[in-house]
């Protein structure tokens, strides 16, 4: 199974940890990384989340968040075609860059795109039928 875990799903980590939401996000997250790392799931990567995670200021965050996706078994290049569906997504009321991650993520075939940005994950549910790529949660993705 391909998964794409967007920017803010892989910084989740290194987020502050004193509410109870980022930290079961958090060992979601992680434990979705110890089932690619196992070789259970396969992790994508794409022009978008590098062109996101060099936007990182705080350098120990960003180290942590490309050792996370060195683990990724697939990269998907930014084309027009990409481009083209972020523009129709975005025009759906997606923000920019997520409506790029979702392009990216349909152009993978990827069977999920998981994000922890609950605008996103409302756009994706409120859009699902004119989707080809999953968008959940971690902690959902980890209770299916």
């Amino acid at each position: 199974m391909l998964i794409y875990l967007d920017t803010c799903c892989l910084n989740r980590p290194y987020d502050d940890q004193s509410q109870p939401r980022i930290q079961l996000e958090t060992g979601a997250v992680l434990a979705i990384l110890q089932r690619v790392t196992s070789g259970d799931l396969q992790l994508a990567n794409s022009s978008v989340l590098q062109f996101e995670i060099h936007r990182i200021a705080d350098q120990t965050r960003r180290n942590g968040v490309v050792h996370f996706l060195s683990y990724s078994s697939s990269f998907q290049p930014l084309t027009p075609a990409i481009e083209h569906r972020g523009i129709e997504l975005n025009r759906l009321g997606f923000k920019r860059l997520d409506a790029l991650h979702l392009a990216a993520a349909e152009a993978m075939t990827a069977d999920v795109l998981l994000t922890t940005d609950d605008q996103f994950l409302r756009r994706a549910i409120q859009h699902s039928t004119q989707l080809t790529t999953e968008v959940l949660n971690p902690v959902q993705f980890s209770t299916t």
